[in-house]
């Protein structure tokens, strides 16, 4: 597995909104593979994972989700 390089909650949960069926949405960037960027959906859980690359690329894009991870209050940075 690749070093981590942020990972945080986003979506409803991030801004207090959620409700008993919001699912838990969660974005993780790691520094390798390069453009790699792939969601993962278990149960509750909808994860975006992306290479650095890709996430560098997608907040010039201004894609919502990349920038509301970048800005988010509660980003854990390894």
């Amino acid at each position: 597995m690749s070093t981590s390089v942020l990972e945080t909650i986003h979506g409803s949960h991030l801004y207090g909104l959620a409700h008993a069926s919001s699912d838990v949405d969660s974005y993780l960037v790691l520094l390798e593979p390069k453009g790699f960027a792939k969601q993962v959906k278990s149960g509750d859980d909808d994860s975006l994972v992306v290479s650095l690359d890709r996430f560098v690329e997608q907040i010039g894009l201004g894609v919502p989700q990349a920038l509301e991870a970048l800005w988010s209050p509660v980003a854990e940075i390894p």
